[in-house]
């Protein structure tokens, strides 16, 4: 499995996901499967604060051998119901090769975070195919 080691800032300066360098020792709050015909993906979060979760892992598997390339990418709710959309994190070397996964991640959101799901999508003609997991709160304070 790959993971990648370099910044991204996704959605202007109010969200961001980097990637981080040591774990916290905590086990994993939460987490959410999401799957579509030609994809799996999968995430895991630990909840930090109000505005931020880290060690997010998260992975996509290509299902269907049909030529796409597939990508799950963390969603995130703020209080008043907004939802940011991280970076995609793609997968396209195919169904007969094993999916890929990242590890380590963080997702801040100035405006807070109250749940967060995965999406998985197949990167077909037009838009994308995709499937989203199930929202799971995450907001303790």
């Amino acid at each position: 499995m790959r993971k990648l080691r370099n910044a991204l800032v996704v959605g202007g300066m109010a969200a961001t996901v980097l990637i981080g360098t040591a774990g916290s020792g905590f086990a994993q709050d939460a987490g959410a499967d999401a799957s579509v015909a030609g994809a799996e993906g999968e995430g895991k979060w630990d909840y930090y604060s109000r505005t931020e979760l880290r060690n997010v892992d998260l992975q996509v598997r290509d299902t269907k051998v049909d030529g796409h390339a597939v990508y799950v990418q963390l969603l995130t709710m703020a209080p008043n119901g907004s939802v940011t959309a991280y970076s995609k994190r793609y997968h396209r070397t195919g169904a007969d090769t094993p999916g890929e996964s990242w590890s380590g991640l963080r997702a801040t959101n100035s405006a807070g975070i109250a749940a967060a799901t995965v999406r998985v999508c197949v990167d077909d003609a037009g838009s994308d195919t995709c499937g989203r997991g199930p929202w799971r709160e995450v907001n303790r304070d």
